[in-house]
């Protein structure tokens, strides 16, 4: 499989928005590691919001920098395992290799944003069972074996 016929100048600045939009990307992920880290999390829902838009954006250069060059739909690293890939200029290859080390520390960040949420999330169900007084340890599971809250104690911490 080789790359379509396309014109360089066009190919290298679909390669720069992409890059740029993966940068934006980036940045919010940092900020959004930030505020994960920090005991205000209301910033959260705005950020999501902007990583949400980011995401589509590049969703949506990385299509059509892959249509540009090939009818099948490949990754980054696929197009550049392409024997015709050696034939591109040197700046275009470097430009390759940038935004495919842009691609990995994106999805770094977002995949270890990602567990923290998840942590957090545990975390808070946890200390609700406790608030609402009942035994962490007690665990009744239903008949597909999955295991089910057991009912609220009628007089969780708190109440007299």
């Amino acid at each position: 499989m080789t790359f379509k016929t396309v014109d360089l100048e066009v190919l290298s600045l679909q390669l720069n928005h992409l890059s740029k939009s993966l940068t934006d990307f980036e940045s919010v992920l940092d900020q959004e590691t930030e505020t994960l880290k920090s005991t205000d999390i209301s910033p959260l829902t705005d950020i999501v919001k902007q990583k949400h838009k980011l995401s589509e954006l590049v969703s949506e250069q990385f299509n059509t920098l892959t249509s540009l060059l090939s009818d099948d739909h490949m990754s980054i690293k696929e197009l550049m395992m392409l024997d015709s890939f050696s034939t591109l200029p040197k700046a275009l290859q470097e430009q390759f290799e940038t935004l495919d080390q842009q691609i990995i520390t994106c999805n770094d960040k977002n995949t270890v944003n990602g567990l923290s949420v998840q942590a957090l999330n545990s975390l808070n169900e946890t200390l609700i069972q406790i608030f609402k007084g009942q035994d962490l340890e007690n665990k009744t599971y239903n008949a597909s074996g999955n295991a089910s809250t057991p009912p609220t104690p009628t007089k969780p911490i708190g109440k007299a």
